[in-house]
């Protein structure tokens, strides 16, 4: 976020700085207390913060002036006058203050400004299901997780010897004549221990074994790690958080990003994790933080914590996430207590609201999704990551200036999130904001040089200054939909083709795939793709991407399928996947240098670039 202060104390101003820049707010823009400068802060974007001495003489005035829509914070030797402007100004920090203390404010404001609204009107999927029925299932479902919940408590608490006991009977034959206890019976069987030091990894590899883990596999580096977790699964993940190759922030945000290992329990141990680290790994409920030196009671507590939330997760989730989509379809979440809901199980209610978002953002669903997660919040789930995705679906929804100001309050509160830097990295790119872009993107990589987003952002962003249209977004640009952004970014690709750079518009179009939501676009991008191989004499390669369009498109592509019939290359069964859940686009091996000549291939003489 941008910080912009209006005052003249000297003595006051480097502490508010330092606290600011430890908080990541960039720049820090010390402005003139005069209100022709607070008439300009209405230009100034959602995702900033402003930040008024209230010992100025003309504070008051200088409040009148300034815009509602930006978070603002007072601060001063008293707030008698802050008082005076309390429709404008809500958070007062008394002088002197220490930087903690002003940290503290910052937080509380944002938080305090992170009000979702009230969930709006949703497009029923189905027919409206009674109260009664809801209520039931929801009941039932409270009663069947309560009881899991007991007995995964007992098992992963118990000693090696009560384990045992526990387990009597329960043990079968695999295939290959080896003893095996069924997961649902033991679901602590594998665990994969990050750590350099080998009397570390034996440390630890005791501990698993005293909890009767059967398998421990171990791993240097996080690079080393990441491969042992793309050749198999693992129950839990033990990861040092001082490992290097990548270190251990930037591991833990891909387990994070990967849709697999999204839930997968991690139980971090560290001598030193920053309070920013810590801001982010408080995000998750599938993660545990257990200090270094180990001390075994609280490894043993650490890690039942985490792998009961990922059991119930795995195991009741799917279900609750149904019942949660039609509890808010039928806006029954309106009154918590009919369906009783409780402190106990909020918790649960959380979980299910934020996955069914997710579920609603995969569909397209952008009026639920922002119901499911506006409800979550209503009800009092407060943990940022909700932010994040409620967020994403204003973006997706066309409404970008509330998408930018809640993923801003949320990387404030809990950095070094990848996914939320490239998202916000993202809108900005939408918004024509290329500085801020550039630097989400950058943030991203030095979390992480291995963030193929903040990549192709970063080659996006370039090809965009190259064209020349590089001017701030009106606010009328700023709140469309992002099929205007997405046309957008075809339409550098078709500028380029058209001036002969195949190679380049090649590309180019990888990179502006990844920011491409909906697959009636994304196909039509694979489609232009199709014709720049065509036009460059690379028919193979033109079919694999027209194959690739009519797919997407669910075999609704003419123009595509009119190709490929020719080719005698249509696929028989279409199976359209939204863009958001292909895998990262990788056009060739080795992008050919295409010559700008007319090539022998002929083109259908219908065959011009798709626009949209």
């Amino acid at each position: 976020m941008k910080a912009y202060i209006f005052t003249s104390d000297k003595l006051n101003f480097p502490v508010l700085e330092r606290a600011l820049a430890e908080n990541l707010f960039s720049p820090i823009i010390l402005c003139e207390p005069s209100k022709e400068r607070a008439k300009e802060m209405v230009e100034v974007t959602s995702d900033s913060m402003i930040m008024i001495d209230f010992d100025l003489a003309n504070a008051a005035e200088l409040a009148s002036y300034l815009p509602s829509l930006p978070t603002q914070l007072a601060f001063g030797s008293h707030d008698a006058r802050a008082k005076a402007a309390q429709s404008r100004i809500k958070r007062f920090v008394a002088k002197p203050f220490t930087r903690a203390q002003l940290a503290m404010a910052i937080a509380e404001t944002l938080r305090a400004e992170a009000s979702l609204p009230e969930p709006g009107p949703v497009r029923l999927s189905g027919p409206l299901v009674p109260l009664g029925e809801i209520r039931a299932r929801w009941t039932q479902q409270f009663e069947a997780i309560g009881k899991r919940w007991t007995e995964l408590d007992r098992m992963l608490n118990a000693t090696a010897e009560q384990l045992k006991v526990l387990l009597i009977g329960k043990v079968v034959i695999d295939g290959d004549g080896n003893p095996k206890v069924p997961a649902r019976d033991f679901p602590l069987q594998s665990a994969l221990v990050i750590e350099q030091d080998e009397s570390f990894q034996r440390l630890i590899s005791r501990h698993l074994a005293e909890k009767c883990v059967m398998q421990t596999d171990t791993a240097r580096t996080g690079a080393s790690a990441w491969q042992m977790m793309q050749q198999g699964s693992y129950d839990v993940i033990i990861l040092r958080w001082e490992i290097q190759e990548p270190n251990g922030l930037a591991l833990y945000n891909r387990l994070r990003s990967a849709p697999e290992t999204r839930y997968q329990p991690i139980v971090v141990i560290s001598s030193m994790v920053k309070p920013q680290d810590f801001r982010l790994l408080e995000e998750d409920f599938a993660v545990a933080l257990v200090t270094h030196p180990v001390q075994p009671k609280a490894f043993a507590q650490a890690l039942a914590k985490v792998v009961m939330s990922a059991v119930l997760a795995k195991e009741y989730l799917e279900a609750l996430t149904d019942l949660a989509r039609s509890s808010i379809e039928a806006k029954y979440f309106a009154n918590s207590k009919a369906l009783s809901i409780n402190e106990k199980n909020s918790e649960i209610v959380f979980s299910s609201l934020k996955v069914g978002g997710d579920h609603f953002l995969a569909q397209e669903r952008f009026d639920a999704a922002e119901s499911a997660y506006a409800t979550a919040w209503k009800l009092g789930d407060r943990r940022l990551g909700l932010l994040t995705n409620y967020g994403r679906a204003c973006y997706l929804g066309g409404r970008s200036k509330e998408a930018l100001k809640l993923m801003a309050m949320a990387d404030v509160l809990a950095p070094k999130n990848v996914e939320r830097l490239c998202m916000l990295g993202e809108v900005n790119l939408a918004q024509k904001s290329l500085a801020d872009a550039r630097s989400h993107f950058r943030r991203a990589l030095d979390i992480d040089p291995d963030v193929k987003k903040a990549h192709a952002g970063l080659e996006v962003l370039q090809a965009i200054e190259t064209s020349g249209q590089t001017q701030p977004a009106s606010n009328e640009e700023a709140a469309s939909p992002i099929s205007s952004f997405a046309g957008y970014l075809n339409l550098v690709g078709i500028n380029m083709a058209r001036n002969g750079n195949l190679t380049d518009a090649l590309n180019y179009y990888r990179s502006a795939m990844t920011f491409v939501h909906f697959k009636a676009n994304l196909a039509k991008l694979w489609f232009n793709v199709g014709l720049c191989y065509l036009r460059g004499g690379e028919s193979d390669m033109a079919k694999d991407a027209f194959q690739k369009c009519y797919t997407t498109s669910g075999g609704t592509h003419e123009r595509a399928a009119k190709y490929l019939r020719d080719a005698n290359a249509l696929p028989d069964h279409p199976e359209a996947k939204p863009a958001e859940y292909a895998p990262a686009p990788e056009l060739v091996k080795a992008v050919p240098a295409f010559a700008p000549e007319p090539t022998a291939v002929k083109e259908p003489e219908d065959f011009e670039f798709e626009r949209f």
